[in-house]
């Protein structure tokens, strides 16, 4: 009898994988934390979620120390899972501060472990390493954690995509209850990572497990035969979702309790300023240049990654004796899909989709569905490596050259983005420090539009005597004294994150005030027994009765039944999974990190091979082990050579200068700024498009005003401004980073991106282009107006504009009057020509009584004389304002008369109806009540 013994070889591929994670951990290891926007607001959450912890309440849903001590419910929204990780590491003995980097840390290895483990099980150890590193080294997912976001939960949340795509694929490998629990597990964590990103991940999964189910079925037999496997390969998603129902359930509900619509977030953090458009998605990559408070990091796909993505697509397409089965190309085309749509969504073009979808306009950003388009980059990039496979010779030497070459292109083109422009922080760990944070960024709850605070709450506060105890360290309590008559006592009992108790003594009832927000769970008890809560207006204050006597008076945060019935799902689920687990035969999880010698790579249940050739293995270990120390060889020499030896990757512009600005300018504006330049990539613009410029800004000595900056176009002649663009703080739009101008020191510049919507009804000359600040409380411009260019506007007959009251009427040979409008204020007057005119006219507006007296006339060249007659474009819908006249004259015998005539003869041009007849005095009559 053959006996079958086992070894187990060490699957080098996740050793790179681990080293090239530590490419993007090397920027962390400094004292402190990445300055980026979010980053403190997701470690003062921590600090809070650990302060619930410190008191026993394991799961809170309300954060008794934020929004000024008043109360938040941020944690029955706030996925728990990204704040649960360094709390945990926190409550084994290292300091806040370590714990939250260890946690940031740990998701980074997420990317290339995951990329790998994903891309390797379709397409072999050198795809799934080149995937691992188009992965790691996103420019997404590098802005996010070095640079600007610090969105750590939704880093953490795409992290887990390729983990949730390779448990699934598992399940159709090895139909085992274990692989089932992996696979509902990372899926629910991404649940409880962040919400949007869930979202959008689960119909891809979705559609991938149709996929695998799909390439597994061979006949119509089989197909009623494998429904058993489809069912296996689903459950992970309904056990996912079951099991985090404990937080989502009730947070799509009870979010209509709070501000947290649609309304609130389109009008302050509109997500049609967040789109991106192809010359950001292509940019190459771009030098920071570290005397920016704010350079420009593009949203961009990655240069490289583009082409070994496009060279993946094609070369999954062809057939290969390779992969004889079947080849990846239903594979391919799938992430092609994938990737063509979320491409689609972060263009203008499909704004009708957010704003329509429910929900996707509280995602504020389209750019967050980068991180789908980056896992499908990673699968295509990792198929490049098939384009080696008509290399029969040296097939196995080619592949491993070929990889290599990808990993070291990847990795230097990404350098650029692997040193923080920005000095870390020590951000404080007390909660005084996080009342004095939310104060001064004015951050109320850690969310910048305070999206979270009860409705109830209709007047936010600035402030609270709770946050002013904090800042002195003064020991506080939640009940409002001042509402308690002279003859009262209260003595406080209790105070915990979820209750407050205290023990009345008064002669007479009155309304306790509690500094707390009400919202659904807060319960008030008098001596054991439940009380009704008065909500107090306009503030959202819990206020209750005390009646004479002496009374305990308890406040405690309950679950609602709705939360209550979604935690038993939740246990009730882990309990299913508990048993399954226990059930499920394949115990032997080594194999996520070894694999058996001479065990075949081929996964029936995928649909095709892994990349095997003439039976070798893909990559011997020398090799493997020859890459694993080139790349620590690099990884050394930025450290301590490249790093602190040069500028490689690296610029500072000279002081009082931008090196890259298109338009270098050095303009003084009253001694307190300078304008350095400006970037304009045109000069013209079609009406109801949108023109970009970026300003960029100095200040020459500090200041306690927040100016507001702002683009105009004014006609050169009236100077009337007919677009117009303000930023409330000056800096970067699409990606919502404002800098204020009080924090401005006179050492760095500030990049300032405005957007400038031209209206369809702008006429198409030339505009001065006008820039400036100004101080909004007095509406003072800084200096004086700042003319940067003239921009010409180009017309755009797909605006063409339908007026409300449609006509036919031909002025002379070529004018004809197509329509107008009334307003209370304007008669809006459109016009069309059939060839180009050779003179200038006047247009007038009359209004006449019945004996064709004139009472009133506004005579003037079309558009007050900025657009005559001579420049109107052919076929183009022109728009020409005119004032209302007076109503006080206007009466029903009133008439309104338009006609044209020429400036220097006054003689007017005929006109004719639709039916060929003249007009009377050469003038159409509007009727009153027309109007």
């Amino acid at each position: 009898m053959k006996t079958n013994t086992r070894s187990w070889k060490l699957d080098y591929g996740l050793l790179i994988a681990g080293i090239l994670a530590l490419f993007a951990i090397e920027p962390l290891l400094h004292s402190g934390l990445p300055s980026t926007a979010d980053t403190p607001i997701h470690f003062y959450r921590t600090l809070e979620f650990s302060h619930s912890w410190a008191w026993g309440v394991y799961y809170p849903r309300w954060a008794p120390n934020l929004a000024y001590g008043y109360g938040y419910p941020l944690w029955s929204f706030a996925p728990p899972l990204p704040y649960v990780i360094p709390t945990v590491i926190h409550m084994m003995g290292f300091a806040l501060e370590m714990s939250f980097k260890l946690f940031i840390i740990s998701s980074v290895f997420l990317y290339p472990v995951g990329a790998y483990l994903f891309v390797k099980n379709h397409l072999g150890k050198h795809a799934g390493l080149i995937a691992a590193t188009i992965y790691t080294f996103a420019p997404f997912a590098l802005r996010e954690l070095h640079l600007y976001g610090g969105n750590y939960p939704q880093y953490m949340a795409i992290g887990l995509f390729p983990w949730v795509l390779w448990a699934l694929a598992r399940i159709q490998h090895k139909q085992k209850t274990t692989n089932i629990v992996i696979a509902s597990f990372i899926y629910g964590s991404v649940i409880l990572s962040h919400l949007f990103h869930a979202l959008i991940l689960s119909p891809v999964a979705g559609l991938y497990v149709c996929l695998l189910w799909f390439n597994h079925i061979k006949t119509p037999f089989q197909k009623r035969k494998e429904l058993k496997r489809f069912i296996q390969l689903v459950l992970p998603l309904a056990l996912g979702i079951a099991w985090t129902s404990c937080f989502w359930l009730p947070a799509f509900i009870e979010r209509q309790y709070t501000r947290a619509v649609e309304d609130i977030y389109i009008s302050v953090s509109p997500f049609y300023l967040r789109f991106l458009n192809w010359t950001e998605l292509l940019a190459l990559p771009q030098v920071i240049d570290s005397r920016a408070i704010n350079p420009w990091v593009p949203f961009s796909l990655g240069i490289v990654t583009i082409i070994l993505a496009g060279i993946g697509f094609i070369a999954m397409l062809i057939p290969s004796s390779r992969s004889p089965s079947r080849s990846p190309s239903q594979y391919a085309i799938f992430f092609s899909i994938v990737l063509g749509i979320t491409i689609f969504l972060v263009m203008p073009v499909s704004e009708p989709i957010w704003t329509n979808v429910p929900l996707l306009a509280v995602a504020e950003f389209p750019w967050r569905v980068l991180g789908l388009a980056n896992l499908s980059l990673a699968f295509l990039g990792g198929g490049s490596v098939y384009i080696m496979k008509g290399v029969r010779k040296y097939d196995n030497i080619c592949d491993s050259f070929f990889m290599f070459i990808a990993i070291l292109l990847i990795l230097i083109t990404s350098m650029v983005y692997l040193y923080p422009f920005q000095p870390f922080v020590h951000y404080g760990n007390t909660i005084a420090d996080m009342t004095r944070y939310e104060k001064q960024t004015q951050t109320i709850g850690t969310t910048t539009l305070g999206e979270y605070l009860p409705k109830w709450v209709e007047e936010i506060p600035e402030s609270s005597p709770i946050a002013d105890a904090h800042l002195k360290s003064n020991q506080t309590e939640k009940f409002d004294r001042t509402t308690m008559p002279n003859n009262a006592t209260a003595q406080q009992l209790e105070s915990t994150p979820i209750r407050d108790r205290y023990l009345f003594t008064t002669e007479t009832g009155f309304h306790a005030r509690f500094l707390t927000f009400y919202f659904l769970g807060w319960h008030a008890y008098q001596d054991g027994e439940q009380i009704d809560i008065d909500i107090e207006d306009n503030t959202g204050l819990i206020t209750v009765f005390v009646p004479s006597g002496r009374h305990e008076i308890e406040l405690r945060f309950e679950d609602t039944p709705l939360r209550a019935t979604a935690n038993w799902i939740s246990l009730l689920t882990v309990l299913m999974m508990g048993v399954l687990l226990l059930r499920g035969t394949d115990h032997n999880l080594q194999t996520l990190l070894l694999r058996e010698e001479g065990e075949s790579e081929y996964w029936q249940g995928v649909g095709f091979p892994i990349v095997e050739m003439g039976g070798k293995q893909l990559l011997p270990d020398k090799k493997m082990l020859f890459i694993a120390i080139t790349l620590i060889s690099l990884l050394l020499l930025k450290r301590y050579g490249i790093e602190p030896y040069t500028t490689w990757f690296r610029h500072q512009s000279s002081p009082n200068a931008v090196t890259h600005a298109q338009y270098s300018q050095r303009i003084n504006m009253a001694d307190q700024f300078w304008l350095l330049g400006y970037d304009l990539p045109t000069e013209k613009v079609q009406q109801g498009n949108t023109l970009k410029v970026v300003l960029y800004w100095q200040a020459q000595q500090k200041t306690d005003i927040n100016y507001r900056s702002f683009v105009h176009l004014n006609a050169p002649l009236n100077r009337q401004t007919w677009a117009i663009n303000d930023n409330f703080h000056p800096g970067d739009s699409t990606a919502q980073i404002e800098i204020p101008t009080t924090t401005w020191d006179t050492n760095h510049y500030v990049r300032d991106e405005h957007f400038v919507f031209i209206p369809p009804e702008m006429p198409p000359i030339h505009f001065d282009m006008l820039v400036g600040l100004y101080n909004p409380h007095t509406q003072k411009r800084v200096g004086q107006d700042i003319i940067l260019r003239q921009i010409e506007i180009l017309p755009n007959r797909r605006h063409a504009h339908t007026p409300a009251n449609p006509t036919y009427y031909r002025f002379g040979d070529s004018i004809k009057l197509i329509g107008w409008d009334m307003t209370e204020n304007n008669i809006m007057l459109y016009w069309q020509i059939q060839v180009k005119l050779t003179e200038d006219y006047v247009i007038f507006v009359h209004l006449i009584d019945e004996k064709g007296e004139l009472l009133w006339g506004h005579d003037a060249p079309p558009i007050s004389d900025i657009y005559p007659t001579t420049a109107w474009h052919t076929h183009l819908t022109i728009t020409d304002p005119h004032p209302h006249p007076p109503h006080d004259l206007m009466t029903e015998s009133t008439h309104i008369a338009i006609g044209i005539y020429h400036p220097q003869t006054f003689i007017r041009l005929d006109v004719i109806d639709s039916h060929g007849e003249s007009m009377p005095n050469n003038q159409v009559m509007l009727r009153n009540e027309d109007n």
